[in-house]
């Protein structure tokens, strides 16, 4: 029997839409994380990467390494989010938002 796939702790979260700048860009995102993430989802024009830390403090270096290309416009999210009880999400960017 194989055991259920356990979620980590703290995965940070980056949303990049797909345009034509995507494939530098997730480039840049992957050398600055310095790992592939665990997880990959793509969807209406977006693509979603989860990276899994055991604890905040490595997750909020990662957080920290993505702040300068989590800058640019076609980076729609960034966060650390936490499966601990004690300690909260920190959202670093989030425009999926609606703009009128």
């Amino acid at each position: 029997m194989t055991r259920p796939h356990r979620l980590p702790d703290f995965s940070v979260i980056v949303w990049i839409k797909k345009n034509e700048k995507f494939p530098s860009l997730r480039s840049e995102v992957f050398a600055a994380v310095g790992a592939e993430p665990y997880e990959m989802f793509e969807y209406q024009g977006m693509a979603d990467f989860h990276w899994g830390m055991s604890n905040i403090a490595d997750a909020r270096k990662v957080a920290e390494a993505l702040s300068v290309t989590s800058q640019r416009p076609e980076v729609v999210l960034l966060m650390i989010m936490s499966r601990v009880d004690e300690v909260d999400s920190i959202t670093i960017k989030d425009e999926r938002r609606l703009q009128h």
